[in-house]
C-alpha cells in the first residue's frame, strides 16, 4: 500500500526545532481533495492528505500547491469547480 503524505524525518526534526517547514501538494493530492465527493475511492486519500495538512498547520508549516500542479489539474469549465472551491 502506498503511503500518502509521508513526512521526512528531516522536516519533522526541523519542525520540532522551531523551524517551520512546507508541505507541497502534488496533482494526486489535489485530485483526491477535489474529487472525494464525486468518487468514493478518493475519500481515503483525501483523508490522508487532510491529516498531513492539519499536522503541518499544527507544526506551523505551510501547505502549498505549486502553479504547475494547478496547470495540470485545471481542465476548464465545470471540471475546475471543485479545485477552485479548495482555495481559502
Amino acid at each position: 500500500m502506498k503511503s500518502w503524505g509521508a513526512v521526512s524525518k528531516k522536516s519533522l526534526a526541523a519542525a520540532r526545532a522551531g523551524v517551520a517547514g512546507t508541505r507541497i501538494l502534488d496533482a494526486e493530492a489535489v485530485n483526491a481533495l477535489a474529487g472525494a465527493r464525486a468518487r468514493g475511492a478518493l475519500a481515503e486519500r483525501a483523508r490522508a492528505v487532510l491529516r498531513v495538512a492539519c499536522e503541518a498547520c499544527e507544526e506551523g508549516a505551510l501547505v502549498r500547491v505549486p502553479t504547475p500542479v494547478l496547470a495540470e489539474v485545471c481542465r476548464g469549465g465545470a471540471f475546475d469547480v471543485p479545485i477552485n472551491s479548495m482555495g481559502c
